[in-house]
């Protein structure tokens, strides 16, 4: 008996929430490489928008967001998760833009509100990303716009992988 296509979807994206909560895990866990897990976790995301839809890879992102924060012992990697986790769908609908510019600008602005709010409103949770040798402000907010860029880079490079070799099994319309 085959399952619905609403069924496949459901389970496909709650195998990404649980694999996204072990990655954080390791993020939580792991001294160093937080970035490369937090890419990944990204990427899982980006796998459930491009197999079945924006509005499946935003509820996996809910999820994993909401099972990071009840069960990580690092809140602030959960938190961080629930701030920019959900960006690889947002990068889906900022790059159907007609316009390069106006596609950077949207991601930026995104990227820059989000470490905003990190600074100014988290600030103590965060207090190791805002501490020397990172201490001065404009450093960081300057290095996170080139790792941000290089980040959105790789993720597309990792995302037309996905999409020529594995995506292809895992459609669910």
């Amino acid at each position: 008996m085959l399952l619905k296509p609403s069924t496949r979807k459901l389970s496909f994206c709650a195998s990404i929430a649980a694999v996204t909560v072990g990655i954080l895990f390791l993020a939580s866990a792991a001294p160093g490489g937080k970035l490369g897990l937090y890419a990944a976790a990204s990427l899982l995301i980006a796998a459930a928008v491009l197999s079945c839809g924006r509005v499946w890879a935003l509820l996996a992102w809910a999820a994993a967001g909401i099972l990071a924060l009840l069960i990580l012992p690092g809140k602030n990697v959960a938190v961080l998760y629930c701030l920019m986790g959900h960006y690889p769908v947002c990068k889906s609908l900022f790059e159907q833009m007609h316009s390069r510019l106006a596609e950077w600008i949207c991601k930026f602005l995104l990227f820059y509100l989000i470490l905003f709010g990190l600074y100014f409103g988290l600030r103590e949770l965060f207090a190791e990303l805002f501490s020397p040798p990172f201490g001065l402000t404009v450093l960081v907010f300057l290095l996170g716009g080139v790792v941000f860029a290089v980040f959105d880079w790789a993720l597309s490079r990792l995302i037309a992988f996905y999409q020529e070799r594995i995506g292809k099994h895992f459609k669910f319309d």
